[in-house]
């Protein structure tokens, strides 16, 4: 169910639009950084567009940029850096306002600082959501409701931080070894 609503009787369209994937790479587009957070709601205001860079960590180097937002990101993104990149494209994703976000190493790019920057903003931003995150950075999931351990392509425990490390299980031993 999606909002009460079983997926199964909604347009595929429809479902689509409710959820925002930010994947490791982050695809941009040759265009200015305004014209790629804004590639999903292209009649967005240049203050919703800032306000999605801000919760994605991306106000302060766009700022610093010599044209500010109207910076052009040359093909792929190239003229910015990996984390630069991964927080324009979750700005976009921001900016469209889904009901489920999914996550797929989309911090990975980031020093762990702004990771945790992004992370707590996402989670202020976006509390009555669904976020799903894919992540070896076991930090990042640390604070997560429930988490799911993967191993072999099968689940292998479930539980928040504090059930996964009183389990003794292969959660407490990866999260031991990262020794955070």
């Amino acid at each position: 169910n999606l909002d009460d609503i079983d997926i199964s009787k909604m347009n595929l369209y429809s479902l689509r639009e409710q959820i925002g994937i930010v994947a490791q790479e982050s695809f941009l587009f040759d265009g200015t950084i305004q014209e790629n957070i804004s590639l999903i709601r292209p009649n967005a205001t240049l203050d919703e567009i800032k306000n999605a860079a801000k919760v994605a960590c991306a106000e302060k180097f766009i700022n610093d940029l010599p044209q500010s937002y109207n910076t052009k990101v040359g093909e792929k993104g190239s003229l910015l850096s990996g984390g630069q990149r991964q927080r324009i494209s979750l700005a976009r994703m921001i900016l469209s306002k889904p009901k489920i976000i999914i996550l797929d190493e989309a911090t990975s790019s980031l020093d762990i600082d702004t990771e945790r920057k992004v992370i707590n903003n996402l989670l202020k931003h976006f509390k009555d959501k669904t976020i799903l995150f894919i992540s070896h950075r076991l930090n990042s999931i640390k604070n997560a409701d429930k988490i799911l351990v993967v191993h072999k392509g099968l689940i292998d425990e479930v539980g928040n931080h504090s059930e996964l490390i009183k389990l003794g299980g292969r959660y407490k031993t990866l999260f031991k070894e990262k020794d955070f």
